[in-house]
C-alpha cells in the first residue's frame, strides 16, 4: 500500500498545468468594411440620382416659365413684361422648396446650391428682358407723343384766325406745342444711360421742329390755303431743314402753277375760247411767268383739240344715227338710210363700180358698219358706195 500511495502522489500535478498553445481568434473587420463600402456606394448613387432629378426639375421649370411658346416670359412684350422678375423668382423659390422637401439631409444642401445658381441665371435674364421691354415702351411712347404734338400743331393751323388778334393767338398756341415737343426730345435723349451728346440732342430738336413746321404747311396746302402756307414758309422757313425747305418751296411753286392754270382753263371754258385763241391769251397773260405760260398754252390747245373732236363726233352721230345697247342701228338711223337711197339713182344690184385708191382714202373709217341692214346681211355694193359718198 505504501508503494501505491507513492505512485498516486507522483501522478498529482505539481505547480501549474500547461494547457499548450492558445487557438487563433477570427476577425470580422474586413466584413464590416465591405458592408460599409456597399452602403456608402448605394447612398452615393441615391444622392446622385436625387441631384439629377432635381436638375431635371429645374430645367422643366425654366422651360415652363421662360420658353413656353404660349405662356413663357420670353413672349411677354411691352408692358406685359413689367414686373416679370418678381413673378419668375417667386415661382422658382416655390418649386425649389417643393423639390428640396423630397430629399434627405445629405442631398438637400447640394440641391439648394444648384437651385440658387439657376435662380441667379433666371433673375439676370428677367432683368435684361424687362429692361429691354421698358426701353421699347419708352421709345414707343416718345414717338407717339411727338406725332401727337405734330398733329395738334397741324390742327391748330386750320382753325379760323379771324382778326390779327386771333391769328396771333393761334400762332402762340402752335409755338407752345412746339416747345412741349422740344422738351420731350431733350428729356428723352438726356435720360440716364442714353449716352447722347449735346450736339446730337440739338440736331434732334431741330429735326423735330422742322417736322412740325412741315406738317403745318402740308395741312394748309391740303386745305387749299396756299397763301397761308406761303406766309408760314416765309415766317418759319429758316427753322426747316435744308432738304425740307427745298421740297416745300418746290411743292408750293408747283401747286401755284396748277392753281393758276386751272383758273385760266376754267375761264376759257366759261367764255368758250379754246385752241389758238386761248393759247394767244395765255401767252399774253403769263408772259412774265414762263412755267405758268407754257402749261396754260398747252391746256388751251388741248381744249381746242377736244372741242374739234367733240364736234366731229356730234356730226358723225347726226349723219348716221346711233346704235342701241346691243350695237344695232336705231330706227332713226334706218330711216336716214332709206332717205339717202331714195334721193339717188338706182343701179342694178349686180352693177359694180371701179374704185381707186383716192376713193378709199376719202371714205370715213367705220361708216360701212352703219350700212349693215337689220338682219345683219351686208347691203348691196351700190348702197355702200352711195352712203360713203353721201356721208363723206
Amino acid at each position: 500500500m505504501p508503494a501505491f500511495r507513492q505512485i498516486v502522489s507522483e501522478l498529482r500535478p505539481q505547480g501549474r498545468l500547461n494547457a499548450g498553445p492558445a487557438p487563433k481568434s477570427l476577425s470580422l473587420e474586413p466584413v464590416a468594411q465591405g458592408a460599409t463600402a456597399i452602403v456608402d456606394e448605394e447612398l452615393q448613387r441615391r444622392h446622385q440620382e436625387a441631384l439629377v432629378n432635381g436638375r431635371t426639375g429645374l430645367n422643366a421649370l425654366e422651360t415652363r416659365l421662360i420658353h413656353d411658346p404660349e405662356h413663357g416670359a420670353a413672349n411677354r412684350r411691352g408692358r406685359e413684361a413689367f414686373g416679370i422678375s418678381k413673378v419668375l423668382l417667386e415661382e422658382v423659390d416655390r418649386e425649389t422648396s417643393r423639390i428640396g422637401d423630397t430629399m434627405d439631409d445629405r442631398t438637400r444642401p447640394a440641391f439648394l446650391a444648384m437651385a440658387q445658381a439657376r435662380r441667379d441665371q433666371i433673375a439676370e435674364w428677367a432683368a435684361r428682358h424687362e429692361s429691354r421691354e421698358r426701353e421699347a415702351v419708352r421709345l414707343q411712347d416718345f414717338n407717339v407723343g411727338l406725332e401727337s404734338s405734330k398733329e395738334r400743331a397741324a390742327e391748330l393751323a386750320l382753325l379760323p384766325a379771324g382778326d390779327e388778334v386771333g391769328a396771333a393767338r393761334k400762332a402762340a398756341r402752335i409755338a407752345a406745342e412746339i416747345q412741349i415737343g422740344q422738351q420731350m426730345v431733350v428729356d428723352h435723349l438726356r435720360r440716364p444711360g442714353a449716352g447722347v451728346s449735346e450736339e446730337a440732342i440739338g440736331l434732334a430738336v431741330k429735326d423735330y421742329t422742322s417736322g412740325v413746321h412741315l406738317g403745318v404747311i402740308k395741312s394748309l396746302v391740303k386745305a387749299g390755303d396756299l397763301s397761308a402756307a406761303q406766309k408760314y414758309v416765309d415766317k418759319h422757313g429758316d427753322a426747316l431743314m435744308s432738304k425740307a425747305r427745298l421740297d416745300v418751296m418746290g411743292d408750293l411753286k408747283e401747286l401755284g402753277v396748277r392753281r393758276d392754270v386751272q383758273a385760266f382753263e376754267d375761264d376759257l371754258i366759261k367764255r368758250g375760247v379754246v385752241g389758238e385763241a386761248g393759247a394767244a391769251e395765255a401767252r399774253e397773260k403769263f408772259r412774265d411767268r414762263p412755267e405758268v405760260r407754257d402749261a396754260a398754252v398747252a391746256r388751251a390747245l388741248a381744249l381746242g383739240a377736244q372741242h374739234k373732236a367733240a364736234q366731229a363726233q356730234a356730226q358723225h352721230e347726226g349723219r348716221v344715227g346711233r346704235r342701241d345697247a346691243r350695237g344695232r342701228r336705231t330706227a332713226q338711223a334706218r330711216r336716214r338710210e332709206a332717205e339717202l337711197a331714195a334721193h339717188h339713182v338706182v343701179e342694178l344690184p349686180h352693177a359694180r363700180e371701179a374704185r381707186g385708191e383716192r376713193d378709199v382714202g376719202e371714205a370715213e373709217v367705220g361708216l360701212l358698219d352703219f350700212a349693215v341692214n337689220v338682219q345683219g346681211a351686208a347691203p348691196p355694193t351700190w348702197l355702200q358706195e352711195r352712203l360713203v359718198r353721201q356721208l363723206a
